[in-house]
């Protein structure tokens, strides 16, 4: 679906809108991630189940927004890197949920919020 919007828009690559995914990424995801934080920046642990009631929507549209970029075809153009450096995002998502299983195992992880290498 995020393919198909841009692709509609011929938004296709980082050539079409002039930026590479090295110089536009950084400068484009952690606005987003900023604006998806602002929510609940400063909410206590006791705050954030009413937070995310009466914001609801609007932590979801910055949720989708980070994912847009993720996803996307041209960071330059507010959308992400994935597609231009050709990462193939589920694969990569698995690969990393594996390392983390091992980094973290259930066994000692489970609700602690520890490092993994003090474990």
């Amino acid at each position: 679906m995020v393919m198909q919007w841009f692709e509609a828009r011929h938004i296709r690559s980082s050539t079409s809108c002039g930026h590479s995914p090295r110089a536009a990424a950084p400068a484009t995801e952690p606005g987003e991630a900023a604006e998806l934080m602002e929510h609940t920046q400063w909410a206590t642990d006791t705050d954030l189940p009413a937070i995310a009631a009466q914001r609801r929507e609007a932590i979801a549209e910055e949720i989708a927004d980070v994912a847009i970029l993720l996803t996307g075809p041209c960071p330059g153009c507010r959308a992400g890197d994935a597609q231009d450096l050709n990462v193939d995002m589920e694969e990569a998502v698995r690969r990393k949920l594996l390392r983390n299983a091992a980094k973290y195992p259930v066994e000692k992880a489970r609700g602690v919020a520890t490092k993994w290498d003090r474990l």
